[in-house]
C-alpha cells in the first residue's frame, strides 16, 4: 500500500503570502522593516522561527517575543489550497492511497482543510502542538509509519523546502520535492522525485 505524508504551507497551502504579511506587520511593531523578498527567500529556505532567531541577532530582540507578538496571523478563512491541489488529493484517495499531514502548524490546520473540503481524505494529522521535535527531525515521521504499520518503501513525505527533505532523508522514506517557488533550489540527492505543479503526482503514480 501506498503512503503519502504531506506538508501543509507552500505544498497543500498557498499560504506564504499571509505568513510574510503577519511577519512584516510584526516586525514593524518593533519599528523593524525587511524587504518582503528577503524574508520569502529566508524562510523557505529555513522556517519562520529562523527568521527571527536571525533578525534576534542583529536587533537583540527575543525570538520568542516575536512570535509572541505575531498577532496579525494569517487568516484561516483567505487561505486557499495550491493549484490542483484538491483534484490530486481526489485522484490518491479514489486509488487506495492513504494520505497523512506532519506540520508545524498548530490546531490550526484542521479549520483551514475544513474550509478547503478537504478534511476527511487524511487518515491522520501530525500537527506543531503534538510536542514532537521540529523538521528535519523525523520523530513525527517515524510516529507516523509506526502507528500505521508502513513500509518505507512505499512511503512518501511531498515538501517544498530543503528541512521537509532531510526530514524524509532522516526517517528513510521517499521525497517528493514540489519546487512551489520558481526560486527554491534543492540538492538532487535529497529528493527522489521533482513535481512544479501537484498534477504531476499521477504520473509518479501511474494513475
Amino acid at each position: 500500500m501506498i503512503n503519502i505524508i504531506w506538508d501543509m504551507d507552500g505544498t497543500l497551502l498557498d499560504s506564504y503570502s499571509s505568513i510574510i504579511d503577519s511577519i512584516v506587520k510584526t516586525l514593524r511593531s518593533f519599528n523593524l522593516e525587511y524587504e518582503y523578498e528577503y524574508i520569502k527567500d529566508y524562510i523557505l529556505a529555513t522556517s519562520t522561527s529562523d527568521f527571527f532567531k536571525h533578525v534576534e541577532k542583529e536587533h537583540g530582540i527575543s525570538t520568542d517575543m516575536f512570535l509572541e507578538y505575531q498577532k496579525l496571523k494569517p487568516n484561516e478563512e483567505e487561505i486557499k489550497l495550491m493549484p490542483h491541489a484538491k483534484e490530486a488529493l481526489d485522484i490518491l484517495n479514489s486509488k487506495g492511497i492513504a494520505n497523512y499531514i506532519f506540520t508545524h502548524r498548530g490546531k490550526s490546520v484542521y479549520t483551514v482543510l475544513k474550509n478547503n473540503d478537504i478534511l476527511e481524505i487524511f487518515a491522520d494529522i501530525v500537527d506543531g502542538a503534538m510536542g514532537f521535535k521540529r523538521k528535519p527531525e523525523p520523530d513525527a515521521i517515524n510516529y507516523l509509519v509506526n502507528k500505521y504499520s508502513m513500509d518505507k518503501e512505499n512511503t512518501y513525505y511531498i515538501g517544498d523546502r530543503e528541512i521537509d527533505a532531510k526530514c524524509a532523508r532522516n526517517a528513510g522514506i521517499r521525497m517528493i520535492f514540489y519546487r512551489s517557488y520558481e526560486k527554491t533550489v534543492m540538492d538532487s540527492s535529497l529528493y527522489d522525485y521533482k513535481i512544479e505543479d501537484l498534477s504531476q503526482l499521477k504520473d509518479i503514480f501511474k494513475l
